[in-house]
């Protein structure tokens, strides 16, 4: 299986992105991928200092 992996920032945290997350994992499933949504490194690391 192969996988993707779609990052997200800040701005992509609310309805309307939770909605195109859907829509990439139902994607995913269709073609058959392993897919991983998460922020970047850098800004979990932003969130853990904050």
């Amino acid at each position: 299986m192969r996988q993707v992996r779609i990052g997200v920032t800040e701005k992509n945290r609310n309805p309307y992105w939770d909605m195109v997350n859907a829509g990439w994992l139902d994607a995913a499933a269709k073609l058959d991928l392993s897919v991983e949504i998460a922020a970047p490194e850098s800004e979990d690391i932003h969130r853990l200092n904050s």
